[in-house]
């Protein structure tokens, strides 16, 4: 794969409350959850500070979202369910929404970076990290980078893990990609389109049209149930094209997670749908993951590149197997 394709996940994508001692929340009382203020997780760069919202009590989760460029409310959703049991820290990744930076201190290595800053603040030794989307790939190259601080990886719509290493591999890539540009094609999305009655002369469009319209088309790309659009969040000025574009750019000409997962002892968990545009039915991860021993991969039916909006019923018992333990088999088909 060339980083020439990643600019289509940019284009179509789109958390100190107290000081930690350790990686248990103090909170006990697990019948509510807390209120707790946002804060501002200052980088190594001056004038670039992160946006950072906690959420739930127990252990301490970092999320870490995708876009590149997108922000973390999107995500907000898929941990709701679970935060009685867990604490997220959700943050902004610089250069998005509300972490504003100048392009020229936005990179990989930054974003890398700052996850450890983050760590070193939350006084924990070893992370729990959820990735989502671009976010896998950020998390995958701080995985590779600080091992020793991984406790737990998770990740959710595994996206670009891999460059290609071979003609072969290219060959994959390339039907990975034509699937996927069917996928969000599919004629489900145009049926949607004309059952809300957007399918005329769009200059008739009101402000409200112009958006739903919008929003359809979006939520065709990420989830398989595009008749569930309006449970889609995040894209339009909650994405950030530039700051997509210069993390995108930074990329280095080639890298392999699976070597990586496959090297550390950290228990990983790829939890992806059958219908996520990156890689339809999990035909190229799924056998790329599979003689990994550290690495469960789950592949849930009749879902797409977010998995909770489509598949509520089995998304957050599977989530929350990912963040606490193992799961059994390699591939499960839910």
């Amino acid at each position: 794969m060339k980083k020439s394709l990643l600019p289509l996940i940019f284009l179509l994508l789109f958390t100190t409350a107290w000081s930690q001692k350790t990686n248990k929340n103090t909170n006990k009382d697990t019948n509510s959850i807390p209120d707790i203020p946002v804060w501002y997780l200052k980088t190594q760069d001056k004038n670039v500070n992160l946006f950072v919202k906690e959420y739930g009590v127990g252990d301490t989760i970092v999320v870490v979202h995708g876009g590149f460029g997108a922000e973390h409310s999107y995500l907000l959703d898929a941990f709701k369910d679970l935060g009685k049991k867990h604490h997220f820290v959700f943050y902004d990744q610089r250069g998005s929404l509300r972490s504003p930076a100048p392009d020229s201190l936005i990179s990989i290595d930054k974003h890398v970076e700052d996850i450890e800053v983050l760590r070193k603040e939350l006084n924990i030794e070893r992370l729990n990290i959820v990735g989502h989307s671009m976010g896998t790939l950020v998390s995958s190259f701080y995985l590779e980078k600080y091992p020793e601080h991984v406790e737990r990886l998770t990740l959710l719509a595994l996206a670009y893990p891999k460059t290609a290493e071979s003609k072969e591999e290219e060959l994959f890539f390339e039907e990975q990609k034509r699937l996927g540009s069917e996928f969000v094609s599919r004629p489900e999305i145009q049926s949607e389109i004309i059952e809300e009655g957007f399918d005329r002369d769009r200059d008739s469009f009101s402000s409200k049209d112009t958006t739903n319209d919008w929003r359809i088309r979006f939520a065709g790309v990420n989830i398989y149930n595009v008749e569930r659009w309006r449970e889609v969040k995040g894209g339009m000025v909650f994405y950030n094209q530039r700051a997509g574009t210069a993390a995108g750019r930074s990329l280095p000409e080639s890298w392999n997670h699976f070597k990586t997962y496959k090297e550390v002892s950290v228990p990983i968990t790829i939890i992806n749908g059958t219908h996520d545009f990156v890689d339809i039915d999990g035909k190229v991860f799924s056998k790329l993951s599979k003689n990994i021993d550290n690495v469960e991969y789950v592949l849930l039916d009749k879902a797409g590149h977010n998995a909770w909006i489509d598949r509520p019923d089995v998304f957050y018992n599977i989530l929350e197997k990912g963040l606490t333990k193992m799961l059994n088999s390699h591939k499960d088909k839910l």
